[in-house]
């Protein structure tokens, strides 16, 4: 009777035991860059509805291991088994924190999830999570006998990544590995494409209240200098390249080219506060922003974005920031006296970008200077006269004059080479025939220094020189022929 008793308890307690089988662990929340694997820290059987859950290892090794934790116990059981028990008092972060250290000592293979999924056993896991070549946590899974999900709840949320496109070539933050003659250029008038790019999860940590909470905003908040302004109605805002969904607050201010800054906000959860996106989501801001003449004050403008988020009941933290930057350059062309050196007032020029083949006059302005008097700009201005390239709608001058100091600047240039036409010289001087050149490279301003020299200027190859004096002397020739033959008939 005693066996049957047993026998009989047997098959029951094998019917209420689950059949162990291969579950799918599920990762959401995770990072762009991450990689995740799994290891079985310990083996467990189960009733069918999960209660009297038993742990085992049957790595002795590890079991010896296992009692020198202070949070776990390991007895030993029949079959080479190892009994694994909680230390009263102890936290399932404690036991996380001495698996955390000890994970190289865990037996087995660990398994690499792929397209953010594995398959387990039932077991006890640790979940290893590496950005790059760091290791950034460990947590702790349970599988017991069906498809279970893991949420990342992140540490941080990732900062922006901010790119202008400056003449077709689209350069990033710091501009790493260029020369500084490759640093992006451009002139006043031209227009800047900038392209702001992210990341946000569905989780982080929260400092404020120590546990991880939904991301709830995003907040960019753009800020130039003085030598940009925003070109209005170019903000656009993408979500996983796709205009945001229809629940979600978006909300783009309706910029002026008066403005310096602008904010752009996005929620991401819907009127429930359910998180309506993915685990993972990019967002993409587009915007565009044009050189002014307030870009000659200074040779570099830049251009700032700065991500903030809300998540829990927490707003507006600091979710760090990138920059961007163009540069521009000025010219300064001196005339002088070839021989003395004085410096020349009442020279004019002209000035020319292109090649020695095909060249495109520049329209230029003069740039106000209130306190330099009625002079100024003209012949007899006593400081320098200062241009800069003319903006829609603005009346060029016919051309840049030296005052007294003989030194004219041009400001707000992006660079490459220029070429100055002189089209009218100093009194008393010899005009240039030929282009001066000025190539504005290197991350610098240039100085050119043009002379001109005094005197009669003698006639180019093929003028007319002396040409009408032979005319003249071969006609008075011909007369006196003529006239020397009619004498000669008269008297024959």
């Amino acid at each position: 009777m005693k066996k049957l008793i047993s026998l009989v308890l047997a098959l029951a307690l094998m019917l209420t035991v689950a059949t162990a089988f291969a579950a799918t662990v599920t990762i959401t929340n995770a990072g762009p860059d991450k990689t995740y694997e799994f290891k079985k820290a310990f083996d467990v059987t189960y009733n069918s509805d999960k209660s009297a859950i038993r742990y085992y290892t049957t790595d002795a090794d590890f079991a010896a291991l296992v009692n020198t934790s202070n949070c776990l116990t390991a007895t030993e059981g029949n079959s080479g088994e190892w009994n694994i028990g909680r230390v009263d008092g102890k936290t399932e972060a404690d036991i996380r924190d001495f698996l955390q250290t000890n994970y190289a000592s865990i037996p087995g293979t660990a398994v690499a999830a792929t397209s953010g999924a594995a398959t387990l056993g039932d077991g006890f896991y640790v979940m290893k999570v590496t950005d790059g070549e760091k290791v950034v946590k460990y947590s702790t899974v349970y599988v017991l006998g069906e498809n279970t999900t893991v949420i990342d709840k992140n540490d941080s949320i990732p900062g922006p990544d901010k790119e202008e496109e400056v003449g077709g070539t689209t350069y990033g933050h710091g501009h790493q590995g260029m020369t500084d003659d490759e640093h992006p250029t451009a002139s006043v008038g031209d227009v800047i494409d900038y392209t702001v790019t992210g990341t946000f999860p569905m989780y982080i940590f929260n400092n404020t209240t120590g546990i991880s909470d939904l991301v709830k905003k995003l907040t960019l908040t753009d800020t130039i200098s003085d030598g940009l302004e925003y070109v209005p109605g170019s903000i656009e805002l993408k979500i996983n390249d796709a205009d945001p969904d229809a629940d979600t607050t978006v909300e783009i201010p309706t910029v002026t080219a008066d403005d310096d800054t602008f904010t752009v906000t996005f929620t991401t959860i819907n009127a429930e506060g359910a998180f309506q996106y993915n685990s993972s989501n990019t967002y993409t801001l587009t915007y565009q922003a044009k050189i002014t003449a307030d870009a000659i004050v200074d040779n570099v403008d830049n251009n700032t974005v700065e991500l903030k988020y809300d998540q829990g009941t927490t707003t507006n933290i600091d979710g760090g920031s990138d920059s961007t930057t163009v540069y521009h350059y000025d010219i300064s062309l001196t005339k002088q006296d070839g021989t003395s050196k004085e410096m020349l007032k009442g020279a004019q020029f002209e000035l020319y970008t292109g090649d020695d083949d095909n060249k495109t006059k520049l329209d230029l302005v003069l740039v106000p200077n209130t306190s330099a008097g009625e002079t100024y700009g003209t012949a007899e201005a006593t400081v320098n006269n200062v241009y800069r390239l003319a903006e829609a709608g603005e009346t060029p001058v016919t051309a840049m004059i030296t005052g007294t100091t003989g030194i004219i600047e041009i400001k707000g240039l992006e660079a490459g080479p220029y070429y100055f036409k002189e089209t009218a010289a100093p009194l008393g001087y010899n005009i240039l025939k030929d282009y001066t050149e000025a190539r504005t490279i290197t991350n610098a301003n240039v100085t050119i220094t043009v002379d001109n020299n005094k005197g009669t200027e003698l006639p180019s190859t093929g003028g007319i020189g002396t040409t009408i004096f032979y005319i003249v002397g071969g006609i008075l020739l011909v007369g006196a022929a003529i006239i020397l033959v009619s004498r000669r008939k008269a008297h024959e």
